[in-house]
């Protein structure tokens, strides 16, 4: 995939993104091997995109372990927080390949605010 867009401003003025993830066990040598692939992009749509693409062109007997995307804003948790601005998680959505080799995806699941042991009812 070459062509993205530019990171989508969220409320509030935060920018928002997503990360692709996969977790592949690659055959190597004799053995076999876990590797990571992980990419930022300027939103969910493009970042799924992607984990379809390197899933499709993965080499024969390649096994998947995992698929996420994670949406994000860049900003503080709380305003009173004096560390710098980072990526806060919102959003996760995890896909499975098929034994077609096809990838469908589940729906999005809010990540929690709090970093705490707040529990929700």
């Amino acid at each position: 995939m070459t062509e993205t867009t530019q990171a989508q401003r969220a409320p509030g003025g935060h920018t928002r993104s997503a990360v692709g993830r996969l977790i592949l066990l690659v055959e190597a040598g004799n053995g076999t091997e876990k590797v990571t692939y992980e990419r930022r992009w300027p939103d969910a749509q493009s970042a799924r995109a992607w984990c379809e693409d390197k899933i499709a062109r993965a080499a024969e007997g390649t096994a998947v372990l995992e698929i996420q995307v994670t949406e994000e804003v860049w900003g503080r948790r709380h305003a009173w927080e004096a560390t710098a601005s980072r990526h806060i998680p919102e959003t996760l959505q995890l896909g499975l390949r098929t034994g077609s080799g096809v990838v469908t995806w589940g729906a999005p699941h809010e990540v929690g605010n709090d970093l705490g042991a707040r529990r929700r009812a």
